[in-house]
């Protein structure tokens, strides 16, 4: 049992954050080590301090900012130093845009998770929103700490999630139009990275002085947080491969809304090349000592994200969570018991699940009611969606079709599109998940005690 939780991708990126976390040390004295005799003296990394044109002639601290001096021969790369110089064109957003859109959209979300908390889909799409926008936020708190010359513990303060995002989205892709949780003790793992990222911040939270000190390589960041980042980049590209890959098993089932899938692994995947992006340039270049809080494009995406989040939630949460599109019951219990008859007769009579490219909109024209009103049947009358309710009768088929004597020359994905399944992956999902068995097996199993009945 121990060793088959360790296989679990939550064990191997806590194990190299773990890693990160231990050679960070060693690699950021490696990259700042100076005899104290550079040719080209000594200046203030690339911040928005404004003392980076002054060269020292001794390692030491820039007068400006009292960030650590890096040596003067680093490579000039103009592009990259402007994005780290360019506080001075984002200062006048910090409380006009960055700080409001992040109070928004926290507040939406907590407020959104109190109300829809037995929602499974809502609780990981607003995780996933806010493991980043807490982490913009907290970093800018802590920027602003910094020039208040706040107490060195609110650095380490432990509310930073940046790795719960991937996890948070595939679940989100997973239950997405589901009421109930499909989320075992096993699948925690995938955010033991995120716990472990926490309890450190709060073992230096609540910890000695010198151990907060001695986890700080500048004024500004930490060594948990810069292995935080670095390990997020293999986070986020690995949960979206795998959440790429739940949403092709998924596909007839959420393809309605594949757009919205998109735009948010876009939205993941602009994240991560932002944070490669800075982090290896300013690995590269200099030295990590270019303070995190220069990472103005990331906060600044990450407050476009606030608003069109905080935005979505207000008006669209038919996008977001289409398991509640409708809270107001429009169908009495005479209409909902009348509809569902409606309903039955159509599926057993006309069969329109056979139809492949079946949707709400066309099937609620069967029964001359509106889209959304047969929503409302289907989620509150039937607790089920429109995709698990058209594919049961889908499986159904099929179970039928395997036995069929006329239909053993087909293979089963054939019999499986007879029934209306567009998708082989779906389709051998699906089976297999209801009937406990391939199609293969199925079939197998019955030829079988049909055998054992003739023997007998």
């Amino acid at each position: 049992m121990v060793i088959r939780n360790m296989n679990h991708p939550g064990v191997y990126l806590s194990l190299i954050w773990l890693l990160v976390l231990l050679l960070s040390p060693a690699v950021v004295d490696w990259k700042n080590t100076s005899d104290g005799t550079a040719e080209a003296g000594y200046v203030c990394p690339p911040c928005a301090c404004g003392g980076h044109d002054r060269i020292y002639d001794l390692p030491g601290r820039c007068l400006n900012c009292n960030m650590p001096l890096i040596e003067n021969n680093y490579p000039q790369v103009k592009a990259i130093e402007w994005v780290f110089w360019s506080e001075g064109r984002f200062a006048i957003f910090h409380f006009r845009l960055f700080y409001p859109a992040y109070f928004l959209a926290i507040l939406l979300s907590i407020s959104t998770v109190i109300k829809y908390k037995r929602e499974p889909q809502v609780i990981f799409l607003l995780l996933f929103f806010l493991g980043h926008v807490l982490y913009a936020f907290r970093s800018q708190l802590a920027g602003t700490g910094h020039s208040l010359h706040a107490p060195e513990r609110w650095y380490y303060f432990p509310a930073t999630f940046l790795l719960a995002g991937g996890p948070t989205l595939l679940f989100y892709i997973r239950h997405y139009g589901a009421r109930h949780w499909d989320f075992s003790r096993r699948d925690l793992l995938h955010f033991l990275p995120a716990a472990l990222v926490v309890l450190m911040n709060l073992v230096f939270f609540l910890g000695k002085a010198t151990w907060r000190s001695s986890g700080r390589y500048n004024d500004f960041d930490q060594f948990p947080a810069l292995a935080e980042q670095v390990v997020f980049l293999f986070s986020g590209l690995f949960y979206l491969w795998y959440a790429q890959r739940e949403l092709n098993e998924q596909r007839d089932e959420v393809k309605a809304s594949g757009r919205w899938f998109y735009a948010l692994f876009t939205v993941q995947g602009i994240l991560i090349l932002l944070w490669a992006g800075m982090l290896t340039s300013n690995f590269i270049l200099y030295n990590l000592m270019s303070t995190s809080l220069d990472y103005h494009w990331i906060w600044s995406f990450t407050a476009l994200i606030s608003l069109a989040g905080s935005y979505l939630i207000i008006f669209h949460k038919e996008l977001l969570f289409p398991k509640f599109t409708i809270r107001e019951t429009r169908l009495g219990e005479e209409d909902t018991r009348w509809l569902r008859v409606q309903l039955d007769r159509l599926m057993e009579e006309q069969k329109p699940y056979l139809d492949p490219g079946l949707s709400l909109q066309q099937l609620a024209q069967y029964l001359n009611i509106r889209e959304k009103e047969l929503s409302e049947l289907l989620n509150t009358g039937l607790q089920t969606s429109f995709y698990a309710y058209i594919n049961a009768y889908r499986l159904e088929t099929v179970k039928a079709m395997l036995l069929d004597p006329q239909k053993q020359h087909l293979t089963n994905f054939a019999i499986a599109q007879e029934a209306g399944f567009s998708s082989r992956s779906t389709f051998f999902n699906l089976f297999k998940k209801h009937v406990g068995m391939t199609p293969g097996a199925y079939k197998n199993a019955h030829n079988t005690r049909q055998s054992d009945k003739a023997s007998s």
